[in-house]
């Protein structure tokens, strides 16, 4: 039998737009998208289930808000 673990880790589309406002609050709309991905990671150690993440799941959440952040037209 497989014991493996699964984490749920979806964000709706409201929720990402409230974790790309805190950022947008706290730091401003220009940051960098190293920068950007720093504070998104920031913020998925206070969300649970979202701190045990893979690298490569934690980047394509980062490219999601990152496109609500820096939206179609900048």
């Amino acid at each position: 039998m497989n014991h493996e673990i699964t984490n749920k880790t979806e964000l709706s589309i409201e929720q990402q737009k409230t974790l790309v406002e805190i950022i947008s609050d706290q730091s401003g709309p220009h940051l960098s998208f190293d920068d950007f991905a720093d504070q998104v990671l920031l913020l998925f150690e206070d969300i649970s289930g979202f701190e045990v993440i893979t690298d490569s799941e934690s980047q394509i959440h980062i490219n999601q808000l990152w496109s609500y952040y820096h939206g179609p037209d900048k």
